[in-house]
């Protein structure tokens, strides 16, 4: 499907800021494919890999730079006639301090920047996890970051769309428990007890993530648009992930999980 999607991007200035991301690397290389002249921004550069011409048929500049410093941000749009701003940068932070520095000022460092550059369009990138019922850095930071973009956006005249990711399959951050649970030994992974009736786990994969993403760019202003592939259990999910990483069959049962859960709050 990425094929049909961004045949418009041909020339087009596009700053990703959070692109060293591992969706936002990948964003970053299908729009330069598709002709589209990027400016990567993150703060880590290293880990935006470098392409050659014949890789892609657009152009990316990377430029080092944080989020939360205004300045940093005005920087990538200073001098170019920018068409659209996407923001993939997050911060998952417990502390809601922390995560409120990068997920709402950030965001809004990004909103201000791309109103007095006259920006066309804005794409900010959320999670599911908006809507779940608990209250936590991540989702109540997300949540006041989508306000911000509504407001701003409907006050000050700037094209944008809230996509709202699920749980992104093959992303660092899901990837990341099963190298830190058993860096060396890939012995297995603790199994959560669930079944399909009671614990329903949404989820995307991040080729379904590019499509929307590309899309967005396109697509009628003023959205929110949430992005999912289907639903899956949670079992079933950490049954893709055992042969995504070579996994031999779980060990830990239900039981002992439950256990631990009830007199270790794990």
């Amino acid at each position: 499907m990425l094929g049909k999607l961004g045949k418009k991007l041909q020339g087009k200035t596009i700053v990703v800021y959070g692109a060293s991301s591992n969706i936002g690397r990948k964003f970053t290389q299908e729009a330069a494919k598709r002709g589209a002249l990027v400016i990567a921004f993150a703060r880590n550069t290293s880990k935006i890999p470098s392409f050659s011409r014949g890789q892609i048929s657009g152009s990316i500049e990377i430029l080092k730079g944080d989020i939360t410093r205004k300045s940093d941000v005005r920087k990538a749009l200073t001098g170019r006639k920018v068409y659209a701003t996407i923001n993939f940068a997050v911060d998952f932070s417990p502390d809601l301090a922390k995560a409120r520095k990068v997920n709402v000022k950030g965001e809004r460092n990004i909103l201000e920047e791309s109103v007095r550059r006259d920006v066309k369009r804005h794409i900010f990138i959320s999670t599911v996890a908006t809507q779940t019922p608990k209250s936590n850095a991540y989702r109540d930071s997300k949540l006041e970051a989508e306000e911000e973009v509504k407001k701003f956006g409907n006050t000050h005249h700037l094209d944008w769309i809230i996509l709202r990711y699920a749980n992104v399959l093959g992303s660092q951050t899901w990837d990341q428990p099963f190298k830190v649970i058993f860096p060396f030994l890939r012995i297995g992974i603790p199994k959560i007890p669930t079944d399909s009736k009671t614990s329903p786990f949404y989820f995307v994969t991040i080729e379904t993530v590019l499509d929307a993403t590309m899309a967005a760019i396109e697509a009628k202003p003023n959205q929110m648009i949430t992005v999912l592939d289907g639903k899956i259990t949670i079992g079933e999910y950490l049954s893709i992930m055992e042969k995504v990483h070579h996994v031999r069959v779980s060990f830990l049962p239900s039981k002992p999980v439950r256990l631990l859960a009830k007199y270790f709050g794990i």
